[in-house]
């Protein structure tokens, strides 16, 4: 009988449950400038593209990507709105993710703080940082376009997986239970 819930109790510890899904986020709010607590993002040579980069290791809760946190989705939220002093409406905001592609992810139009989602890549992550380059549309169209970047928001998804050491530690403490049941039971 001793031998049954021994082989229980080996097979229990050994069982690691199945990781589970636990949600992140970071918002930055974007640096402010002589205008406000906001970026001016304009089709001017001297307003370069603007950037922020998430870190995921200030993140809500920390996920540590370095050790055995893995990312399982993650979405990029900008919040922007027209600066109203544009004739233009429509206004295009352009993003680059980790220097890749400038991808469009919406147009601009209203004078209320509007989010505009981005799905990233999880891979984009893998080192625990994601540099957001934000910029408008003038390089397309010509037609002069300048927008406020409030805020930047990073969430989504990650798994803390079990470290292998628990599970050994848990296995080692059972075997000395179980072999101090042997030699009290002979």
């Amino acid at each position: 009988m001793r031998r049954k819930l021994f082989l229980v109790s080996i097979l229990a510890a050994c069982t690691v449950p199945a990781a589970q899904a636990d949600p992140f986020t970071q918002t930055i709010d974007v640096p402010g400038s002589q205008q406000g607590v906001w970026w001016y993002v304009g089709a001017y040579s001297s307003i370069p593209p603007r950037t922020v980069t998430h870190d995921l290791s200030l993140a809500t809760p920390l996920v540590d990507v370095s050790g055995s946190d893995v990312i399982t989705s993650a979405t990029l939220t900008l919040s922007i709105r027209d600066d109203g002093t544009s004739p233009y409406s429509g206004q295009s905001v352009y993003v680059s993710l980790d220097d890749h592609d400038w991808m469009v992810v919406g147009q601009v139009s209203s004078a209320s703080p509007v989010d505009y989602p981005v799905n990233v890549p999880v891979a984009y992550l893998d080192d625990g940082l994601l540099q957001v380059e934000v910029r408008t549309g003038y390089l397309e169209s010509g037609v002069h376009e300048d927008f406020e970047w409030l805020r930047s928001t990073l969430s989504g998804q990650f798994e803390a997986v079990p470290l292998p050491g628990a599970a050994l530690l848990g296995l080692l403490g059972l075997s000395v239970a179980g072999a101090k049941l042997r030699r009290r039971s002979s």
